[in-house]
């Protein structure tokens, strides 16, 4: 996206991977990122799961190609929930399903389908 030179903290380009089996959820995204005059910044976050690896690899061999020299890497440790915090969403994912399931419940058939009402009749 950006072009080099421009003022730090300039995002350059990203790259996003959606899951195969549920595109709308973003596996992972990566952001090159210019933090200075020659300083620049590879940052991948990921959803639990993935493989992280396999995309560290592949970001390195890029950098290295463009030609970049890696001085840092960092990986964090791995974000782990508690049993109560697992709980705590999951509970909270039920009531946010049952709102949503009453609303599609409340919603009137339209006129297009009472045309067809007399078709269900028994």
């Amino acid at each position: 996206m950006g072009a080099l030179g421009e003022t730090p903290n300039t995002v350059l380009g990203e790259r996003i991977e959606r899951s195969q089996q549920f595109r709308t959820v973003v596996e992972m995204a990566m952001t090159f990122t210019q933090v200075g005059q020659q300083d620049w910044a590879l940052t991948i976050d990921a959803v639990p799961r993935t493989d992280i690896e396999r995309w560290q690899c592949l970001a390195e061999i890029a950098c290295r190609i463009a030609g970049l020299t890696i001085i840092e890497t960092r990986t964090p440790p791995p974000f782990v929930l508690s049993e109560d915090e697992k709980r705590e969403i999951f509970e909270e994912a039920g009531r946010v399903m049952a709102a949503r399931q009453r609303k599609l419940d409340e919603i009137p058939f339209s006129t297009p389908f009472r045309a067809f009402a007399d078709d269900f009749e028994d």
